[in-house]
């Protein structure tokens, strides 16, 4: 157990010894939107703490954006890594394909959206994946969890290596 801690450690270490050594700071963004007032508290304290637990670091700079209102997140500024959680369904002002024709934009690998919904059929879920969408969660049971996955393949894909 001590050997795997000093190496998970020791991979941080040199990681982070890198970064600093080119300067490179990441400055990353996650950026949630869904009309529904509890979910949309309820994902962002998970990602919170995710965030918080997992990621301590002077060259690791992260916000979470929470948004209810779907113009308000098409206004907001955008940092240069970005993850966005985006509720299919955003009651009769727009859907999440309104969103994505704002903010998608598919060649950028440093944006990664996942869509959210109860419902899913093939073609609601085809479009989003064309319009620019990185993957699309089912909200059930397990979305909390998908969406925490999501976040951590995404955040190491973008070479942001956990401290834990």
């Amino acid at each position: 157990m001590f050997f795997m801690f000093l190496s998970s450690f020791f991979c941080l270490a040199s990681h982070l010894y890198y970064l600093a050594k080119l300067g490179v700071m990441v400055n990353c963004g996650v950026y949630i939107l869904d009309d529904n007032l509890f979910f949309n508290k309820m994902l962002t304290y998970a990602v919170d703490k995710y965030m918080k637990h997992y990621f301590e670091s002077p060259l690791f700079n992260y916000g979470i954006h929470s948004y209810t209102d779907a113009k308000k997140i098409m206004k907001a500024s955008r940092d240069n890594h970005s993850i966005y959680f985006l509720d299919y369904y955003l009651g009769k002002e727009a859907t999440a394909k309104d969103i994505l024709l704002n903010i998608a934009n598919p060649s950028d690998e440093k944006q990664s959206i996942a869509v959210l919904s109860r419902k899913s059929n093939n073609e609601t879920v085809g479009e989003t994946y064309l319009m620019g969408a990185s993957t699309f969660i089912c909200k059930d049971k397990n979305v909390i969890h998908k969406s925490i996955t999501f976040l951590k393949e995404t955040l190491n894909n973008y070479g942001v290596v956990s401290n834990k």
